[in-house]
């Protein structure tokens, strides 16, 4: 995939519900909302800053999903895909791109 990005993009951190339990994706929604509204074309999900150590493998399937969906191509999004095993980086690169 080749792509030219400009202009700056949202470096997010991962927005948590009040007792911490899970991924608060009606906050995600109302950030992406207004990252949009203001024209930022595009964010960076779960990268150094957006607690990609502390996500399962489920949450940070559905965080991207959901990530991906709502912004329906109306910005960029770019997804963190490090992890101290190659494999595991590998295989969330391959998910990141199968999920759009």
């Amino acid at each position: 995939m080749t792509k030219t990005f400009r202009g700056s993009y949202s470096v997010t951190v991962t927005p948590f519900t009040e007792d911490g339990s899970a991924i608060d994706l009606l906050a995600l929604k109302r950030f992406l909302d207004w990252q949009i509204n203001v024209g930022v074309p595009g964010v960076i999900i779960l990268g150094s800053t957006g607690e990609f150590l502390t996500v399962s493998d489920a949450e940070r399937r559905t965080y991207v999903e959901t990530t991906v969906k709502h912004v329906a191509g109306r910005m960029d999004v770019l997804v963190g895909t490090m992890n101290a095993h190659t494999k595991n980086a590998m295989r969330y690169s391959r998910e990141a791109q199968e999920l759009g």
